[in-house]
């Protein structure tokens, strides 16, 4: 928890807020981190999380496009394949977050300086 003002940050909201995802693909991603398995296909998510396989699809594509997860293919020996996902990493993640925030505050003191 981080205080700020008036006002109690969660860990949570900071990662939600940085990378403006919603209640669903911050779900997803907390299991991602927290769970030593790396690689999960769009059915174990659903099953694990116990949510419907497109909401899972939905978010997942969306974690990936704003590059909190990365998405391999595993090709399967009877003919076919299954995509792949795993976070990016808590250091990354990190990384990326002090640079919003770092960019955050060059703008809000940008803005006070240009206040009148």
């Amino acid at each position: 928890m981080v205080d700020f003002a008036c006002t109690h940050i969660s860990i949570d909201n900071i990662i939600k807020c940085s990378f403006g995802l919603t209640k669903t693909e911050l779900e997803i991603f907390r299991f991602l981190v927290t769970h030593k398995k790396n690689q999960y296909t769009t059915q174990e998510l659903s099953q694990e999380l116990a949510l419907d396989i497109t909401t899972i699809q939905k978010a997942v594509k969306k974690l990936t496009t704003k590059g909190v997860l990365k998405k391999s293919q595993k090709n399967l020996e009877q003919g076919g394949y299954v995509l792949l996902y795993e976070c990016i990493g808590q250091n990354k993640i990190k990384e990326i977050i002090m640079n919003n925030f770092e960019n955050f505050s060059k703008r809000v003191e940008q803005s006070l300086c240009n206040w009148k």
